[in-house]
């Protein structure tokens, strides 16, 4: 069971990428790559969207560019970097909606595998999800301040988190990250899962 600093990370597959016993309907981003039925995302601050599936991409507009870097593998992470002169947003998009009802329900996870390589210096950043009838958003940008700099983690927002505003049960969006200019996160993997070394607490109701 999670505390509010950690929880106990679950074991990784060495055959196939995917942590602990999520079923692949559960992965969202592996090894640097959106997975079956999902599409990486990137939008300008006017929310044009560019298809980020390959690196390098970047918003018309440069407020966001993505970029491959090497993990464990070659090429299996990507650098997300705000670096323009307005906000923007990285997106793991489902190609159709997708109902996560049941796995909030049973405290289900959405954890990230990942590294902080720069904060913006308001610390505004919002992690989000969207369904076409709303759309749930949470400040995180104090608790990525709190999260250690510069070496790879495992990180989790429980899935019921985004039950104010957004349709679990049509959810198209499971995950998007919006931010200031001066982020920078290296991403390997998003998926569903039940342990993380750092977990965020729900807002309060």
């Amino acid at each position: 069971m999670c505390s509010r600093g950690a929880c106990t990370l679950a074991p990784l597959s060495e055959q196939s990428g995917i942590s602990g016993t999520a079923q692949p309907e559960d992965v969202f981003f592996q090894r640097g790559v959106a997975f079956t039925g999902i599409q990486s995302r990137l939008l300008d601050s006017q929310g044009a969207a560019v298809d980020a599936s390959l690196a390098p991409a970047r918003t018309p507009d440069g407020s966001v560019t993505l970029s491959a870097l090497d993990y464990k593998m070659q090429e299996d992470a990507r650098r997300l970097t705000w670096s323009g002169q307005q906000p923007g947003a990285w997106e793991l998009r489902a190609k159709q909606p997708r109902d996560f009802d049941r796995q909030a329900n049973g405290d289900l996870l959405l954890t990230a595998t990942l590294r902080i390589d720069a904060l913006p210096s308001q610390g505004h950043v919002v992690a989000y999800a969207a369904s076409a009838g709303g759309r749930s958003e949470l400040q995180i940008g104090s608790w990525l301040q709190g999260l250690p700099q510069q070496q790879w983690m495992t990180v989790a927002i429980p899935l019921k988190c985004f039950r104010r505003g957004a349709d679990l049960k049509r959810l198209e969006v499971p995950l998007g990250i919006r931010s200031a200019p001066g982020l920078q996160l290296s991403i390997h993997q998003v998926q569903l899962g039940a342990a993380a070394e750092h977990l965020l607490d729900c807002p309060a109701s």
